[in-house]
């Protein structure tokens, strides 16, 4: 982790927002890369959150893709007799004959998982972007107390970044009764909209504390009503996240009380996107057992 004198955590001002929007887009087109090209599973060894056994598959190396791959492939190589048996010549050269065809079928493969997949994320950016909350955040942030726009900031360079948002939105809300809100009123569930890390960070843990500021200020807020949930979106496209998301606390949700699903899936293979929550009783034993701990 940087040194404490060299990176802060603060509130979002004017000057941050052009590049605040940037890595938001990045930070969501990342899991675009992910999805095609990584497919490491993470092993926690922590909370019953989430399925520890479930893999982690992409789309370029999953078993179908490459049965699909390798079977065309071979039609095509028998087609153009180019196997090595269908070569007379005693070179060795004749072994990597083949070797065009699979490599002309793979390109076409892989642009169409790439082209399916990118419409949702590439969807997700603009709605994140371009949502109430983005439009002017600084004063939609300071609506509610419980409510936040905390950036990272090394040598004045934004880093990272998370929000927390108890306030009445026009994007998709945390409940069913959100729409009953005044104004300026903050709402008993609260949500993380937008939370990201420079991948050069990534390794500290630095996303933790991060999580945990935003869950803090939600918790300890003197609002009315007091805010007694805080949900975050959890994928296992965003390790660094799932991690983070684990150490702080979140399970699943409850009881569903949501507009939308409490979980959806997306990609050729069906990728799982769920919400979490964390309620103030839990957070409040959790604080007080790390106090005992220290």
């Amino acid at each position: 982790m940087p040194p404490e004198s060299e990176a802060t955590i603060r509130l979002l001002k004017e000057d941050d927002l052009k590049r605040v929007r940037f890595l938001l887009g990045l930070g969501i087109m990342e899991q675009l890369a992910t999805i095609n090209n990584r497919g490491k599973p993470l092993k926690v060894d922590f909370s019953d959150f989430f399925d520890q056994n479930r893999k982690t598959k992409t789309a370029y190396i999953h078993p179908i893709t490459l049965s699909i791959w390798i079977g065309l492939s071979s039609v095509f190589v028998t087609y153009m007799k180019w196997w090595p048996a269908d070569n007379p010549s005693s070179s060795l050269l004749r072994f990597l004959s083949p070797a065009p065809a699979f490599a002309a079928v793979a390109v076409p493969i892989m642009f169409s998982f790439d082209w399916y997949q990118r419409d949702y994320f590439e969807k997700e950016v603009q709605e994140a972007i371009k949502g109430p909350d983005m439009t002017t955040p600084i004063t939609h942030y300071n609506q509610s107390p419980a409510s936040g726009f905390l950036v990272l900031s090394k040598e004045e360079r934004v880093i990272g970044f998370i929000a927390i948002d108890a306030t009445k939105s026009s994007t998709p809300s945390p409940t069913k009764n959100n729409n009953k809100l005044k104004k300026n009123e903050t709402h008993e569930v609260a949500i993380i909209r937008h939370f990201f890390l420079d991948s050069l960070y990534r390794s500290t843990g630095v996303q933790e504390d991060l999580l945990n500021l935003a869950v803090s200020r939600a918790f300890t807020a003197k609002s009315a009503p007091l805010t007694d949930k805080v949900r975050i979106i959890d994928s296992d496209l965003q390790r660094y996240k799932r991690k983070a998301i684990g150490i702080v606390g979140f399970r699943r949700v409850r009881e569903w009380d949501g507009e939308g699903p409490e979980e959806w899936s997306t990609g050729v293979f069906r990728r799982k996107f769920r919400w979490l929550e964390i309620n103030r009783k839990e957070w409040e034993a959790r604080q007080n057992k790390n106090k005992k701990e220290e």
